[in-house]
């Protein structure tokens, strides 16, 4: 292991990403490799298990990936697992640029020559995004050498995009022509990240954290120009049929809501490759390891190549939970600009942090503008309320909260459970400034040195019957 160069890092805060650059991250060695047609083509092996190797989407830096928080736990999950290789393809990252040699049959040249100098004689293929089809195609020549493919997320080649579209409409109604247009936000590459959230990571679209991490990430991956052609070369990646050649165990995993490659390609995938398994996974995002739901699609990946059922273990417990939210923050970030917003928002991170540590509570992710938070006790997560209303307010950023109390669902570093989603609807029903909490914690605090007022009662989402709900005395 080394650490990666000296510059903008990210850090991880009980799983949300922060934007202050107070730690270099970590990461594998960097190989580099020549294919036989001379290109040079950066690479990383890291983990331990069965070797397998993910051929990645064609806009990809592995250095900068690293950098992020979402993606590195992901990566650093998967080689708990499982003898990792990745690597950028020709074309982007730290791979050379070779604009006359980028079909199929040029790309699958990079897996061979990775292959040859880590002595692999045979490995299992994991394909992200349009990787899928490079990955068919080395399956499809080399049925001796791969164990298992995983196609995750996967876009077909131009011989079965047709059919693709036969099998299932876009989410967002967009036509075929629409789709194969060069580049999903390419047009705006570097400079307006909006429409390439959208389609790619809807679940944190209006995160500004993670616009401008993706922000960066496209300036440093690929010029525009270069996004352009490979964008234009991927919609004329064809593998002639030879899907239906692949003889190895296969396994397609594809969100339902998917926008960038919808939901007609897993199900092409699975139709064409004989034996081939398709599992629909409930959500829009595209890139899994943005996705609140990424252990679970991961674990159907690494428990296919192992043969090994994955499972967290779920525990129960009680706890107090807090949920706060940004008000006004998509107009907020317009009027102070984006420099502005960015100080804004360093401001709330970093007082966020030190109440709820104060407090002794537990930070459990970023809910966008806002963040879920656990507490020991109903009183705590008051004080915590209180204390960030104030604060916050003292800088120009206005918050609401919500709190109940109960049993919880853990897993790993995450939490679920009906008691989670009332904790969320309470804070939706309250107005900038307001701390809402359940007619339960109320009870709970009877006595206590709060002091309550009846705010009625609320239909909440998902929540069949009315529920009563009080509002924090200032």
């Amino acid at each position: 292991m080394k650490n990666a160069d000296d510059g903008d890092t990210w850090r991880v805060v009980h799983g949300r990403p922060s934007l202050r650059h107070n730690r270099v991250v970590s990461i594998p060695e960097f190989r580099f490799v020549e294919t036989s047609d001379g290109v040079r083509i950066a690479y990383q092996r890291f983990g331990a298990g069965p070797s397998t190797i993910v051929v990645g989407e064609v806009f990809n830096h592995l250095a900068v990936r690293w950098e992020f928080p979402l993606y590195r736990r992901a990566f650093e999950y998967m080689g708990e697992h499982l003898d990792v290789v990745m690597f950028d393809q020709r074309g982007c990252g730290m791979s050379d640029r070779a604009e006359d040699a980028m079909s199929v049959q040029d790309r699958v040249k990079d897996i061979y020559a990775i292959l040859d100098a880590e002595g692999l004689e045979t490995v299992n293929v994991i394909g992200q995004g349009d990787g899928a089809i490079v990955s068919v195609a080395f399956a499809a020549a080399e049925p001796d050498r791969v164990d298992r493919l995983v196609i995750s997320n996967g876009r077909v080649d131009a011989s079965m995009d047709q059919r693709a579209w036969e099998l299932a409409p876009h989410p967002s109604g967009i036509t075929r022509d629409e789709a194969n247009a060069p580049g999903l936000g390419s047009w705006n590459w570097g400079t307006d990240v909006a429409d390439f959230m959208r389609f790619t990571t809807p679940s944190l679209a209006d995160d500004p954290a993670v616009a401008q991490w993706w922000l960066k990430f496209q300036r440093v991956t690929l010029s525009r120009d270069e996004m352009m052609k490979q964008a234009a070369a991927v919609v004329g990646l064809d593998l002639d049929g030879a899907a239906s050649n692949v003889a190895a165990p296969t396994l397609v995993t594809h969100t339902a809501g998917n926008r960038a490659y919808h939901i007609g390609h897993g199900m092409a995938w699975a139709e064409q490759i004989s034996g081939a398994s398709l599992i629909e996974i409930p959500g829009d995002d595209h890139i899994i390891e943005f996705a609140s739901y990424w252990r679970d699609v991961y674990d159907h990946h690494i428990g296919f190549v192992t043969d090994k059922a994955l499972e967290s273990p779920m525990r129960r417990k009680y706890a107090a939970v807090l949920f706060t939210d940004i008000v006004g923050s998509t107009s907020a970030s317009l009027a102070w600009g984006d420099e502005g917003w960015t100080s804004k928002l360093d401001a709330h991170d970093r007082t966020t942090e030190m109440v709820i540590s104060e407090l002794t509570g537990e930070i459990i992710k970023s809910t966008g503008d806002g963040v879920l938070a656990t507490f020991d006790t109903p009183s705590a997560a008051i004080d915590a309320a209180v204390a960030l209303r104030s604060n916050l307010d003292s800088f120009g950023v206005r918050i609401r909260a919500g709190v109940h109390a109960g049993e919880i669902e853990v897993r790993d570093t995450d939490i679920s459970g009906s008691v989670v989603n009332l904790a969320a609807r309470t804070m939706e029903a309250a107005s900038a400034g307001e701390i809402y909490v359940t007619s339960s914690v109320r009870d709970q605090l009877l006595g206590s040195r709060f002091e309550f007022e009846d705010a009625g009662r609320h239909k909440l989402k998902g929540f069949a019957s009315g529920r009563r709900l009080s509002r924090v005395a200032r």
